[in-house]
């Protein structure tokens, strides 16, 4: 039920619990992230020996604790086969039909995470075949590195703090552009309340209110994303109901 590297080869192996929870057993599990519930399809485990011994080595890993999702989106050099997207696709068909099955909710819209890999849009086209209900690719959209900087000029930081924030927008403008979407691993933990990731399209205030919403994204880290996006909804539409699902979790303490 895991993950093996063999290279820049990514590939499942139902037989190890290394990276994540690959079949059915153990899935789904249910996060909280500051009041708003995420489903977790994939529970994500330890990675194996072999890398825990490497992280602490190069205080890095490749994938970023996550190979199989840096693999479906072509990242760091990694890959995956047709066998391990077939596997995969066959447990989380199981999986998403438990989750149905295990909370009995239905959603008036689904709505995917911006991102500039189509994988939450895939997965959220998946899931409104199960839920039978629309996607709203357009209502969020990633802040940029131009939004990032006037928010840091406004942000209550030490000087230090500021220098360092400034030059990693800097190295995340040299990836992306300055009209580029912000990487939000170019912000540490503990700053990013002062960098919301989304804004949303004012044109479409109030199109989910009183509407059951489920939020799509494909990996759960702090869960910053989502929170933005719930918030969001709320602060401009008034929905009945928001809930969150991801295709694999964080690290966080989670529940059957």
């Amino acid at each position: 039920m895991g993950l093996v590297i063999t290279g820049n080869l990514v590939t499942v192996d139902h037989s190890i619990v290394d990276w994540m929870l690959t079949d059915v057993v153990g899935n789904p599990t249910l996060e909280n992230f500051d009041g708003l519930n995420v489903h977790v399809v994939f529970k994500r485990t330890l990675p194996d020996a072999k890398s825990r011994r490497l992280k602490r080595k190069t205080k890095s890993i490749r994938g970023d604790n996550c190979p199989i999702i840096y693999a479906l989106k072509g990242k760091d050099g990694l890959i995956t086969n047709y066998t391990s997207i077939k596997l995969l696709s066959n447990s989380f068909n199981s999986i998403t039909m438990d989750i149905t099955k295990l909370y009995h909710t239905e959603y008036d819209f689904i709505v995917p995470m911006p991102s500039s890999s189509p994988l939450s849009t895939i997965i959220a086209t998946r899931l409104a075949k199960i839920f039978k209900a629309p996607i709203c690719n357009d209502y969020f959209k990633k802040i940029t590195i131009e939004d990032a900087y006037k928010l840091l000029d406004r942000a209550d930081l030490s000087v230090e703090d500021e220098k360092s924030l400034s030059y990693r927008l800097k190295k995340a403008k040299e990836e992306v552009g300055f009209f580029g979407s912000l990487p939000m691993k170019s912000i540490p933990t503990k700053y990013r309340q002062a960098f919301p990731p989304l804004v949303y399209d004012k044109a479409m205030a109030g199109k989910f209110t009183d509407k059951k919403v489920l939020l799509v994204d494909d990996l759960l880290a702090t869960g910053t994303t989502l929170k933005c996006a719930r918030d969001l909804l709320v602060g401009n539409n008034r929905p009945e109901l928001v809930k969150g699902i991801c295709l694999i979790g964080s690290f966080g303490k989670a529940k059957r």
